[in-house]
Formats: structure tokens, C-alpha cells, sequence
């Protein structure tokens, strides 16, 4: 039974959204039959509940760095912060400075193709256990030809479901990408 944690009513609805438009940390995700309106009958509270968020952060960072386009500063900020780093531990992980971080994040500069590759073969090894139901290719990605034009500077939309698996003999739910091939869908 669902209380309100706004008047403590037991009158409270549930209802799983076919689809559900997020913003998750400058990302743009679309959750597919995942996230779960919850309306108080008495005092008409709503709101959105999204389970396995921490989970959803390391699948959206992993969907995203899977994806053969170009990071921009705040997708850059939205894996370090993924991964829980500070700017001087990614730097120190990818062999750059502090500093040159926080001017990739903020847009003053490019980051170099040779470290964003670095980036994001760290970002998906290490993310990769808190999405276990996306296919992680450290090979694939060490190869990606990322396109460097952007032909939009809106914010690349992603599609997640969440999806049961099996972990050391117990089953868990985990995010995975909708698209074949677990690569997310930019438009």
C-alpha cells in the first residue's frame, strides 16, 4: 500500500507510463514502460517515481558513450559525475589536468579524439557493472569513428526500459538501451 507523503492519505494511484520524457543531469532520456505516476486522491499530489535511478544514471552514461557522436562539455560532466569523480580523478584516469577538464566541461574547449576515446572506454568498463543488461564493447568502442559535427546542439534523446536479469543466481531489474545493438537512438 502507497501512502502520500504529502497528507498521509492511503488514497494514492498508481499507474506505469507507457512513456516518460526525463531530463537526467543535462541528458535527455525517454523511459518506455518503466516510471510510475503516483496521484493522491486526497490532497491530488503527483508525482513521477523512477526506480533504479542509480542504475539508469550508469546506463545513460554508458548509452551515451557507446553513441558515435561527439561529447559535448555537459555530457562530459554528466559521466565524471556517473562515475562519482572529481574533475582532478578523471583527469588523473585520462592523463590530462584538472583544469583541462573544467574547459571541456564548460564548453571553452574540444576535448582531443585520443582522450575522448580514453573517456569513454573508462566511463563504460567502469560503469558497466551498474548496467549489467547493456552490452558493453571496450573493442568496439576503442575503434568508434565519432562524427564531429553535431547537426543539432539540442541534447541527444535516449530510450531506456528497465528489464530483469540475472546476477549470481538472483534475478535483479536493470536499464537497458531499446535500440538493436544497445546503441541509444539520437534525435
Amino acid at each position: 500500500m502507497k501512502i502520500c507523503k504529502n497528507c498521509g492519505s492511503d488514497l494514492v494511484r498508481t499507474k506505469r507510463l507507457d512513456a516518460h520524457d526525463h531530463e537526467l543531469g543535462g541528458l535527455r532520456v525517454r523511459l518506455i514502460d518503466s516510471a510510475v505516476r503516483v496521484i493522491c486522491e486526497k490532497c491530488d499530489q503527483r508525482a513521477v517515481l523512477i526506480p533504479e535511478h542509480e542504475g539508469l544514471i550508469a546506463a545513460a552514461a554508458i548509452g551515451r558513450v557507446m553513441m558515435p557522436l561527439k561529447l559535448d562539455g555537459s555530457e562530459i560532466r554528466f559521466v565524471r559525475k556517473a562515475l562519482g569523480w572529481t574533475a582532478a580523478q578523471l583527469a588523473e584516469r585520462i592523463d590530462v589536468t584538472p583544469e583541462t577538464i573544467s574547459r571541456w566541461e564548460q564548453g571553452h574547449s574540444a576535448i582531443s579524439p585520443k582522450c575522448e576515446t580514453h573517456l569513454r572506454i573508462v566511463a563504460a568498463s567502469t560503469l558497466s557493472e551498474l548496467a549489467p543488461a547493456i552490452d558493453v564493447d571496450l573493442m568496439k568502442i576503442g575503434k568508434m569513428q565519432v562524427c564531429s559535427v553535431r547537426e543539432s546542439s539540442e541534447p541527444v534523446l535516449m530510450e531506456f526500459e528497465l528489464v530483469k536479469v540475472k546476477q549470481e543466481h538472483q534475478k535483479a531489474f536493470s536499464w537497458d538501451t531499446m535500440d538493436e545493438g544497445h546503441m541509444a537512438r539520437a534525435s
